[in-house]
């Protein structure tokens, strides 16, 4: 069910987008642009219409900066009725507002996008950014296991997180292993695994706890998961878990199941 809080975030990220495409707007310019390929060479025409008549202007490549104006008119006027229509539409989710949003970018043809500045960052441009990040693991510690070693030659602390790894890998899934997470203002995890899905738009996090046959890990695994929550990211929509302990087992036909439920192979390499 949709409550009031939903429907008054929706309204405020139409606004926010609206907003981003005024900043935008270029200065308006009549007519629209053409574009052809001359074998592998994009061309770029200036269609106008004059007293009836269309004219057609070549773009030569010093004008570019007209083409790029040009394209992005047309752009900015296609979001804009696509804002209008979602809010006839309420009530939706951001995240149904970001895919219908992102849509009208995706369905540019691929020499127009190059001349465009979208609204808001595609969740595959998010993805490429996020992969590109670099991080600073959970320092391993004496004592810690250092010869487990997955298929990535990522050094891991267990059999099951390596099995967990390798298998990702093997399906073409991105992840980031023990990735840091500022749950609170004094409080940093390293889940296991971080994937950044790019449909959501938002980091998912998996924990394998693998000593739940121990009262005082079983304890403290309740706690995080608890921590997880009170910081938002809630079991079954962000946080994933798999569990170990004499009797339970590492369950792969469970992890296949939440891999395609939580559709992690759109998080791809």
């Amino acid at each position: 069910m949709t409550g009031k809080k939903d429907i008054v975030e929706a309204r405020t990220k139409l606004k926010q987008l609206s907003a981003c495409l005024r900043v935008l707007q270029p200065e308006y310019v009549e007519g629209r642009l053409e574009i052809k390929t001359n074998g592998k060479t994009p061309e770029y025409f200036w269609r106008t219409n004059q007293n009836g008549r269309i004219q057609r202007s070549y773009i030569q490549k010093s004008q570019l900066d007209c083409a790029k104006t040009l394209a992005q008119i047309s752009y900015n006027k296609k979001v804009a009725r696509r804002l209008a229509s979602l809010a006839e539409q309420l009530p939706l989710s951001i995240l149904e507002i970001d895919q219908a949003v992102d849509q009208v970018y995706l369905d540019l043809h691929p020499l127009r996008r190059e001349l465009v500045v979208p609204v808001q960052k595609t969740g595959e441009q998010k993805f490429d950014a996020w992969k590109q990040q670099s991080y600073e693991g959970l320092p391993f510690r004496e004592g810690d296991p250092t010869e487990i070693i997955t298929n990535l030659q990522e050094c891991v602390r267990s059999k099951s997180e390596k099995i967990l790894a390798d298998f990702f890998l093997s399906q073409g899934i991105f992840y980031k292993y023990e990735c840091p997470l500022q749950l609170s203002d004094t409080t940093v995890y390293y889940p296991d695994f971080t994937f950044f899905h790019p449909r959501r738009k938002q980091e998912i996090y998996w924990e394998h706890f693998g000593r739940m046959d121990l009262s005082t890990y079983a304890v403290n695994t309740v706690k995080k998961i608890r921590l997880y929550e009170e910081n938002g990211i809630f079991l079954g929509k962000q946080l994933i878990t798999t569990y170990e302990g004499d009797p339970l087992v590492l369950d792969m036909r469970r992890v296949q199941a939440l891999i395609d439920r939580f559709e992690l192979r759109l998080c791809a390499r």
